[in-house]
Order: structure tokens, then sequence, then C-alpha cells
């Protein structure tokens, strides 16, 4: 397969070839939400994702539950999301980072940088964490 997609024309103009191959990450998908100030960061949000196969497709995100952050996996999936902001130097604003929980433990599934979850959460981080990405963006 990775000689087919290598081989392949990925753009217009045939000047970018390859493929990035990633491991398959087998376990529960979740989503931390943070900001970070001067490279201090700060968990604002963590999300467990509900995805099951639906209508032929092998994952359909069913809902983003809020979560609370005391239990050593918590944990683990915070870090791993403050190591990965660190690897790629984002000191300043909101980052939406998802992590699988795989039996070998949290792997980065994906970083972006600049946003937080498309889920308007302000007023559950408000209620459940008395803090919001917001107000910890001023502090």
């Amino acid at each position: 397969a990775f000689d087919v997609i290598s081989g392949a024309q990925v753009s217009i103009d045939d000047t970018v070839r390859g493929c990035v191959v990633q491991e398959f990450l087998a376990g529960r998908e979740w989503a931390i939400d943070t900001v970070s100030c001067a490279g201090e960061h700060k968990a604002v949000a963590l999300w467990r994702y509900e995805k099951r196969a639906v209508n032929g497709a092998p994952f359909v995100n069913m809902c983003d539950e809020l979560m609370g952050a005391g239990g050593a996996t918590e944990h683990a999936l915070i870090d791993t999301a403050f190591r990965t902001l660190d690897a790629l130097g984002w000191r300043w604003g909101p980052a939406h980072t998802e992590v699988k929980m795989t039996a070998d433990g949290p792997r980065l599934v994906e970083a972006n940088v600049g946003r937080f979850n498309g889920v308007d959460f302000k007023l559950f981080a408000d209620v459940c964490y008395g803090a919001n990405a917001y107000e910890l963006c001023a502090l």
C-alpha cells in the first residue's frame, strides 16, 4: 500500500510526492483543550469521545463528554497534551489536542494549536470546573 500511495500524484502540479504513515491506534479517543501563557499550559477541558460504526462508516463521532481530570488516566492524557505543546514550541493561546489511550499508554492523534474544541463549552467549564479558558487566558 505504501508503494502505491508514495508513487501517486498528490498535487495538481505534481511537485510533491510521498505519504505519511501513522500507526493504527486502538483505544478510546480523548481531547484536551488547553490555554498557554509564556509556555505555561493549563488544561481547561477534557473530553471523552464516543465513536461508533454507523451506516457503513467505521467511526462516527456520537458525542463529546466533558470529563473530570482526577484519575491517573486523565493525568496521563493531559501530560501528553502538555508535552506535545512543548515539543511544538507552543507558548501562547488555545490548543485542542486529541489523544488515544491505548494498551501501551497515551498516543497523540493530532494537535490543533490556535483553537479549542468546536463545542461552545464556556458554561460547561464554569459549572463543572469553576473557571473557563477565557478567564484563564487573562490570568
